[in-house]
């Protein structure tokens, strides 16, 4: 009973612990976070927990995750758990360290790189700005990951299925600028 009291006391400590922060939000207009049931309104430095939704809805959003920055368009919804889950809108990622980005049916893993995801409800798009990033789906098998580079577009169908290599094109205009990497 003693290891089981134990097991969920830290079940609970770490579904409730720190998983970044809201760094800058441009245009303060009903951009929230989903806690549970409860609808919280963001204010730069909010802490973001493990399990949180955040939606942008009318404003621009920075985030910031350990070892990865996010930036978040208007009308742009994400859910914080091991990974990024992207559920609608466009997000801009730059990723210092492992991450991925989980978006209805495919996931975007980089190890550094430099990122825009889309969704428009029919397919995702990826444009990567700098680095790689390998694209999977358990939808489409092939035997090994694409690795989309720098400078280089890619399309998942969600209907279809399917991948497809495209133009690279970069649609968050508006995206917020990251910080630089400090040394020291």
């Amino acid at each position: 009973m003693f290891l089981w009291a134990m097991s969920f006391l830290a079940f609970l400590n770490f579904s409730i612990a720190d998983a970044g922060k809201v760094v800058k939000i441009v245009s303060e207009v009903e951009a929230y976070c989903l806690r549970g049931d409860q609808k919280i309104p963001l204010t730069q430095d909010f802490s973001l927990k493990t399990g949180d939704e955040v939606f942008s809805e009318k404003s621009v959003l920075s985030l910031s995750l350990p070892g990865t920055q996010l930036g978040l368009a208007n009308q742009s919804q994400i859910k914080i758990a091991g990974n990024v889950n992207f559920l609608k809108g466009m997000l801009i990622v730059r990723a210092e360290k492992k991450q991925t980005v989980e978006a209805d049916g495919v996931s975007f893993t980089t190890k550094k790189a430099e990122f825009e995801v889309s969704y428009d409800g029919e397919s995702i798009d990826l444009d990567v700005i700098s680095g790689e990033v390998e694209v999977s789906s358990p939808f489409v098998q092939t035997f090994v990951p694409e690795i989309i580079k720098a400078n280089q577009g890619f399309r998942f169908n969600k209907k279809e299925r399917s991948f497809t290599r495209r133009n690279f094109l970069i649609k968050f205009k508006n995206a917020p600028v990251f910080d630089k990497k400090k040394k020291g």
